[in-house]
């Protein structure tokens, strides 16, 4: 009889302009101690601000998935991905380069804003 493997388990978090810089590194630096990643989902509205630039560059460099979570994640973002209207989604593209400028790379993962 074979050994039972741990249940896989996926472990985001969803971070929104309300969060304090040091909670969100505070979270990441737990999980790397419990040697655990998770994926954060980062509206990109977020890396133009100065305040939160310092603590989501560190989540890559702490072994995280930095994901996109939309632009602004607002409800016109929302209304936009369920309106079927292609010419909408400008946001998307947006969200995926200015993702992509600051982190590096474009994200691999999409979580819809207010979803």
């Amino acid at each position: 009889m074979s050994p039972k493997s741990p249940p896989t388990v996926a472990f985001t978090f969803d971070l929104h302009d309300v969060d304090l810089p040091d909670d969100i590194v505070h979270a990441a630096e737990w999980f790397r101690e419990c040697g655990r990643t998770a994926t954060f989902f980062v509206p990109t509205a977020m890396v133009a601000e100065r305040r939160y630039a310092a603590a989501l560059r560190q989540l890559p460099e702490l072994g995280h998935e930095v994901a996109s979570h939309g632009h602004f994640h607002d409800w016109s973002e929302m209304d936009a991905l369920m309106s079927g209207d292609i010419t909408r989604l400008a946001f998307l593209e947006e969200s995926r380069e200015r993702h992509a400028e600051f982190f590096g790379a474009r994200p691999l993962s999409f979580r819809s804003p207010r979803w």
